[in-house]
């Protein structure tokens, strides 16, 4: 499975994560601050500057609601305004989040006029740490609004995450997890964004020696990540039980001979075979066992024969 996912989500995260059930509610503290903004357009008398304010709102899905509206500070006669202003939304379903607007308004008197507005999408909050960069924060183009005047270049607006102390917050995790924690709730029907947000929470891309590795046919691996690669994606799309018994010669009932990994089969680890198996079913379950003296798991895996190591369940 590649490093990298569809939709902007990756497959394979940097570490381990308690497994997610297939009923996860995904639950998160949205807390961040408006830093700053840069090259907003000049909408003062002066032609040259703007008095700048930056208002926000989680956008919710049911019923169309939204979250409060919190306001920074003007920040006067500047295209590049400097706020530092906190946001505490509190504990949300990012099941029931659309994302973050955030709309620029230039202030005079009792009047005001857009400057454009910009839009953190709930994707970008289920994978949060991988989408920060190295400062713990992140640049959104300001895009024009009905009321915005023509205009090439609107700027651009900055957000600081804490993605580590959110997750504190919202639990009493360790600030080694991510940020996103999950809250089992009843049984749903198959969710693209749930499955793929639980099987990128544990997912490894590589064993290690004396590690038991798990079997799947390659073309369901594929027809899953197509399922998940559409949010909008249902039940009707799903890929169905898990297909292993092609792998299986019929006469036989041993594995076939000359299967190729990532053509025929994928490798996964016990973590999301677990998710895989508990979510679709299907079988049989194939094991392989990584020698303990295995030094080169790359070229182990690339020769590997799978009707020599793999072990079947009866």
């Amino acid at each position: 499975m590649s490093s990298r996912g569809f939709g902007g989500f990756p497959i394979s995260p940097q570490k381990d994560q308690a497994l997610l059930s297939t009923g996860a509610s995904y639950t998160a503290h949205i807390t961040f601050t408006i830093a700053s903004a840069k090259s907003l357009i000049a909408a003062a008398s002066d032609g040259l500057t703007s008095n700048c304010q930056c208002e926000c709102w989680v956008e919710l899905k049911s019923s169309r609601k939204a979250t409060t509206v919190s306001k920074t500070k003007v920040a006067k006669s500047t295209r590049n305004p400097i706020w530092n202003h906190a946001v505490d939304f509190g504990q949300l379903d990012l099941n029931d989040v659309d994302g973050i607007k955030l709309n620029l308004k230039h202030i005079s008197g009792f009047s005001t006029k857009s400057l454009g507005e910009a839009f953190v999408p709930v994707e970008f909050l289920y994978d949060i740490e991988t989408n920060l960069d190295k400062d713990g924060g992140a640049w959104f183009n300001v895009e024009p609004t009905a009321d915005t005047p023509r205009h090439g270049n609107l700027g651009t607006v900055r957000l600081l995450f804490n993605p580590r102390a959110a997750s504190q917050a919202a639990s009493s995790s360790t600030a080694s997890e991510p940020a996103i924690q999950p809250r089992v709730s009843g049984p749903t029907n198959h969710s693209p964004l749930n499955e793929l947000s639980a099987v990128k929470a544990c997912h490894r891309a590589t064993p290690k020696p004396g590690e038991t590795w798990y079997v799947v046919a390659a073309p369901w691996i594929e027809n899953w990540l197509v399922f998940v690669s559409n949010l909008k994606h249902t039940n009707e799309d799903a890929p169905g039980s898990i297909p292993n018994h092609f792998l299986i010669d019929g006469t036989t009932g041993r594995l076939r001979a000359n299967l190729r990994i990532k053509r025929d089969f994928r490798l996964i680890d016990g973590a999301s075979w677990a998710l895989y198996h508990g979510w679709y079913g299907g079988g049989p379950v194939i094991r392989v066992v990584v020698p303990q003296d295995c030094t080169g798991i790359s070229l182990w895996m690339q020769s590997l024969q799978l009707d020599q190591v793999g072990r079947v369940d009866s």
